[in-house]
């Protein structure tokens, strides 16, 4: 059963900080703050990571859980919980940051129809919840991988996730990709030394395709530290950067 019309894009914002030999922190509980200007709605968002788990598997990867909460200021509904995932070996070997999983993905898009519907004024029953649950269906995941062996100019992996309720469809790519070298930035969190990403985010929805074109600053045993959204003429969309760090 459709409660609301499905919302298909959500948040996908950034992560966090922490120390370590790796583009992520390994550390339970390292705290992070960020600021994320939306340029044309004048509005300011903040978002909260903490990482809450890490646990290394029998195949030897490393896996750092880091739990989002965002907060919009006029809001009209509460906007779910998001995780991203780091994922590695050695230092020696790259990062990969998991923006976003099938998993979650469907959790999320779940979780903001009930929201939307309640704001509407009607509470769906559980078992219009399991049903719109049943209808969901995703696969892939969002990543971006950080190479520390990597050149200038060198390309980024591909990735996409894509999710299906009844006969509509969305899918989200990151892709066009390039390693952009290095590149001393400073936040207010202080001022680090990064290597800087591109690439484009490609959404593809019932009401049509839209692109982005994303820059993202990470610091070694730190994690991200800036990022900015422009549309293709080249204007700002929006852009975050780290206030605050707390082990």
């Amino acid at each position: 059963m459709k409660l609301v019309k499905p919302i298909l894009s959500l948040l996908f914002a950034a992560a966090t900080i922490g120390v370590s030999a790796q583009y992520c922190p390994t550390t339970e509980g390292a705290t992070a703050k960020y600021t994320s200007h939306l340029i044309e709605a004048d509005k300011t968002m903040s978002m909260t990571a903490v990482v809450t788990k890490v646990a290394k598997g029998d195949d030897g990867v490393t896996t750092v859980t880091c739990e989002q909460t965002i907060d919009v200021p006029g809001a009209l509904i509460t906007i779910p919980k998001a995780y991203e995932y780091y994922k590695f070996t050695t230092p020696e070997d790259p990062t990969v940051i998991v923006s976003i999983t099938a998993e979650d993905y469907k959790t999320q898009t779940v979780d903001m129809i009930v929201e939307g519907s309640k704001a509407q004024g009607r509470t769906p029953t559980e078992q219009q919840i399991q049903e719109l649950k049943n209808d969901i269906r995703t696969k892939g995941e969002l990543t971006l991988t950080i190479n520390p062996k990597a050149a200038e100019g060198d390309k980024l992996p591909a990735s996409t996730l894509r999710l299906d309720i009844g006969e509509q469809m969305m899918t989200v790519s990151n892709n066009n990709g390039k390693f952009l070298g290095k590149e001393e930035v400073t936040v207010p969190a202080g001022t680090f030394e990064c290597v800087k990403l591109a690439y484009t985010k490609k959404e593809n929805t019932p009401d049509g395709i839209n692109k982005t074109y994303e820059t993202v600053w990470y610091a070694p045993g730190v994690g991200l530290v800036k990022d900015e959204t422009k549309d293709k003429k080249g204007n700002l969309i929006s852009n975050s950067e780290l206030i605050e760090f707390k082990k």
